[in-house]
């Protein structure tokens, strides 16, 4: 996972090499979010599942090399770069935005008969096919932004009342919400992998109704498993959730 794609960067990295690995879980973060935001996760994913995390472009190693815009344009990418890769079986996981964008690496890789994950897991997200209800963030000014951004939740208030911080962040994060605010879903071929989705009670931001509709992206079955907490809920419960991502991928490496 840390060989180089076309373009000389490394897509995933793996959080520390694990000598039984059976099964990799790539895991996509939420708009702003980086590769670091899942480093706590190796240890927890016992000795059999190694985690590698998406690195994009424009943070971390990557802060040099210019921000994505499209999840269409991006997806092709990331694809075309696990197309050519070898190893172990994986699974993806994705976070908001991670999981749009890695439902189009999912499904672009099975339309081009590339194998493709075993398991798919979207977290804290609305079905892909339903459209985006709420206003368009990445076009506001930057007052308007940062008060949307504090109403969202997931930025600390020290980091949104940080000017430095926030220009370097802010330009990441309107990249990000672009890249979401702007997809359209095609109709295509559910997914042929099971599916599971995980999802906060109190999330304000996506409703049960628009998590439960990711049963139609599946054409093997889908599980929608709910934790107390907000749209960030996978913070607060990072050890249940990674029990019930381990408890789902026993065995699917076999």
């Amino acid at each position: 996972m840390n060989s180089n794609s076309s373009g000389g960067a490394a897509w995933f990295a793996a959080t520390g090499g694990k000598p039984e690995t059976e099964l990799r879980l790539l895991a996509f973060p939420f708009a702003g979010g980086h590769g670091g935001m899942f480093r706590n996760w190796h240890s927890g994913l016992g000795p059999k599942i190694e985690l590698a995390s998406l690195a994009l472009p424009g943070r971390e190693r990557r802060h040099a090399e210019p921000l994505e815009r499209s999840i269409d344009e991006l997806a092709q990418k990331i694809a075309r770069f696990l197309g050519r890769e070898s190893g172990p079986p994986f699974a993806f996981f994705g976070h908001s935005l991670g999981a749009m964008l890695a439902f189009e690496v999912a499904r672009i890789l099975e339309r081009e008969g590339l194998p493709g994950p075993v398991h798919f897991f979207a977290s804290g997200a609305r079905a892909p096919q339903l459209p985006d209800p709420n206003q368009p963030l990445h076009v506001l000014g930057e007052a308007e932004f940062r008060r949307a951004l504090r109403e969202l939740g997931g930025t600390p208030q020290e980091v949104l009342e940080h000017e430095e911080l926030m220009g370097l962040l802010s330009p990441v994060l309107r990249a990000d919400f672009e890249m979401l605010e702007t997809y359209v879903y095609r109709p295509g071929t559910p997914l042929s992998c099971p599916l599971t989705v995980f999802g906060g009670r109190c999330d304000e931001v996506v409703s049960l109704a628009e998590l439960r509709a990711w049963e139609a992206c599946s054409s093997v079955g889908s599980e929608l498993v709910l934790f107390e907490g907000d749209h960030f809920f996978l913070a607060e419960h990072e050890t249940q959730l990674l029990t019930e991502i381990k408890a789902r991928l026993v065995g699917t490496s076999q």
